[in-house]
């Protein structure tokens, strides 16, 4: 019975992964999967489960949901960098959304930095680089920033997200426009 509980886990959070690279994005897909995580015996506890959810209210663009199941886990010691990650995505989208309840935008883009950031220092994912970049860059934390923006360029010049940094590093905005 452990073994087949194991397998269902498995096989759910395969699909909610799957899901969540569909582009666009298919909501009715992503009830499907949510109602799939609901029915599996360990969903109030697992902590892989509330993060798999919370990837999915980022995807239905409800940040603020998505916060309240999983942004206190992000940021604890010892979480892991795909948790680190959603975190930083998860405030930069509270930030972008304007729905803050009560946080200048300080309190959120500090940590979003900062999780990004340590995500980037396991994962070496360039969208984790860009997000401390835009983090950074919005909480007018310049030099941090700038730091940021050049491991981009230097470390993921082929990547989209590498391109998009050497474009904005090197954008004048008093030449033409053509290049964006």
């Amino acid at each position: 019975a452990w073994r087949e509980a194991k397998g269902r886990r498995a096989a759910v959070l395969a699909d909610v992964a799957a899901t969540l690279a569909e582009v666009p994005v298919d909501h009715e897909a992503l009830s499907r999967v949510v109602a799939q995580l609901r029915k599996l015996p360990d969903y109030a506890t697992d902590r892989r489960l509330r993060f798999a959810e919370a990837g999915i209210e980022l995807a239905r663009d409800r940040a603020e949901r998505a916060r309240d199941l999983a942004l206190e886990l992000a940021m604890q010691p010892g979480a892991s960098a795909d948790e680190q990650s959603l975190g930083a995505r998860i405030l930069l989208q509270l930030h972008d959304n304007g729905v803050a309840a009560g946080k200048s935008p300080a309190e959120l883009l500090g940590p979003a930095a900062d999780l990004a950031e340590r995500a980037y220092g396991a994962t070496r994912a360039p969208s984790d680089l860009l997000r401390a970049w835009q983090a950074a860059d919005r909480n007018a934390e310049h030099a941090r920033a700038t730091a940021f923006a050049a491991t981009l360029v230097a470390e993921h010049a082929d990547s989209p997200m590498g391109r998009f940094g050497a474009l904005a590093v090197a954008f004048d905005p008093a030449a033409c426009a053509a290049p964006v």
